[in-house]
């Protein structure tokens, strides 16, 4: 992001949470009436993907911190099984 911001190419406010108060904080922090919570899994189909703790895509839109913290604590520490993935999935740790 830095190589972006440093040639004047907006960069939208983002942070990486790796606990689910985080995610929260974060929210907080940037304001705003909706966000976008991402799975940093090294693996493609992330938004079509699915969670061994049940939730349903990779990508989420939310509209409040506390329902970012929420959608945060079902993917962090949860495997991600997506298309390019084995049965088991990969790790969300952050």
């Amino acid at each position: 992001m830095a190589i972006l911001q440093k040639e004047n190419i907006n960069v939208p406010p983002f942070g990486v949470a790796k606990t689910a108060e985080q995610a929260r904080d974060h929210a907080e922090r940037i304001g705003g009436k909706d966000y976008v919570i991402k799975a940093q899994v090294l693996a493609g189909g992330r938004g079509k993907g699915r969670f061994d703790s049940g939730l349903q895509g990779g990508v989420q839109v939310v509209f409040t911190p506390d329902e970012a913290m929420e959608k945060a604590r079902m993917m962090i520490g949860a495997n991600l099984i997506t298309k390019q993935t084995d049965h088991r999935g990969k790790l969300c740790e952050e």
